[in-house]
Formats: C-alpha cells, structure tokens, sequence
C-alpha cells in the first residue's frame, strides 16, 4: 500500500504557519514549517494501513526521500516511512507523474492525500485537504477506508 503524499496544505496549513509566524515562501527550517499534529495523523493512517509514504510534493524537489523521512520523523513520524518520490514531469498534472510511478512500481492498493485536485483519473484515489486548515481526522478516516477496501 502506498500512500502518495503532498506536504503544503496537507502537513502544514495556512492557519498553522500564521500561528508559527511564518509562510509557504519563508526562508525558515523546512522541517519547522511541518505540524506535529498533522504529522500525527498521518502517523495514525500509517499505524493502521501499513502503507509506505511516497512524496508527490513539490519539495521532492529539493529534498532527497532520506531526508524527508528525517523530517517527518523530527515532527513525529513513527509509524512508517517515505520509501521514494514521485519524478518531476516539468509542469505535467501530479496525476500524470503519480501515474508514471504506479506504472514502473508494484504496489497493490494506493491513495493520494494532497490540497490540489489535479489527479486526472485518478481523482477518485484523491482525499484531498483543504490548504488553509491542512489534515484532519476525518481525512484520516477517508484515507484509511480507500486503502483498506477492495
């Protein structure tokens, strides 16, 4: 199971970098701008789904999957880990690059958390957040009933 995973507007939101007085452009530690309460939850799909992370964000860009994880894991991370990123298709959909890994890995059941709906067809794997509040429990549970069912 895999778990394809954006990080702005889904483990930070608009109302937790006000809070930390800081933004999406801001020059600060990237792993300062990762809620540990959105980490938590996401700790929550991944202890019950066993799923593994595969990062589909914009700062697989500039961050190795190694280094991601450690991110994570400062912010909380326990229960899984990023396995690998998704390639940069240079301004393609995110559906189209999460295509592209789906069809040169084996992974069985899949879902993708992200804030933007640009999936393709693949919108019906979506649970997607909302950017100003981030991921929230019911997201959880939407996540977790995608990656469990048939």
């Amino acid at each position: 199971m895999i778990l394809f995973l954006d990080i702005d507007g889904v483990l930070n939101s608009q109302r937790y970098l006000r809070a930390m007085g800081s933004s999406w452009d801001n020059d600060s530690l990237p792993e300062s701008q990762i809620d540990p309460a959105a980490v938590e939850l996401l700790d929550q799909v991944l202890a019950r789904t066993s799923a593994r992370i595969v990062v589909s964000s914009t700062w697989r860009l500039s961050h190795t999957p190694h280094a991601l994880d450690a991110m994570l894991v400062k912010r909380g991370l326990r229960a899984g880990h990023v396995i690998d990123r998704t390639a940069d298709l240079h301004g393609r959909p995110r559906g189209d690059e999460i295509k592209l890994w789906l069809d040169t890995h084996e992974c069985g059941r899949f879902v993708i958390l992200d804030d933007d709906s640009d999936m393709g067809p693949l919108l019906h794997r979506l649970v997607q957040t909302d950017g100003a509040i981030g991921l929230q429990p019911e997201h959880v549970e939407r996540v977790v009933a995608l990656l469990e069912a048939p």
